[in-house]
């Protein structure tokens, strides 16, 4: 930030950045605030210091799932939109592990249904 009459301008900048960064901003607002940035060498730093820290915090935030599941929920989508679900439904139950049996007995000794 600048020292004398731009001090308070940017100030006032610090208050809206989050919205001027997400393109929030009417038009008039966001001008201005442009017009600063190209005369403030301090903000202009600052917002793009700021605008990659969002960068980075969303790229994160999307972590890519591995090769065999993107395909297998692709089969599973295709299989849905052809209308052919019991077929997807069989994959998917074949490589689903089973640690109990279908019937096992319930807290109170009775038979329930794992499935």
């Amino acid at each position: 930030m600048t020292t004398g009459h731009h001090a308070a301008r940017c100030r006032e900048l610090m208050a809206q950045l989050s919205r001027y960064i997400d393109g929030d901003l009417p038009g008039v607002e966001r001008r201005a605030i442009t017009l600063h940035l190209r005369r403030c060498p301090c903000c202009d730093e600052f917002v793009e210091s700021l605008r990659l820290t969002v960068r980075v915090c969303q790229e994160a935030g999307r972590p890519r799932l591995p090769r065999a599941v993107r395909d297998r929920a692709r089969r599973r989508i295709a299989a849905l939109l052809a209308g052919r679900t019991g077929g997807a439904r069989q994959e998917w139950t074949r490589r689903t592990p089973r640690t109990r049996s279908r019937t096992s007995k319930g807290r109170g000794g009775h038979a329930t249904s794992r499935l």
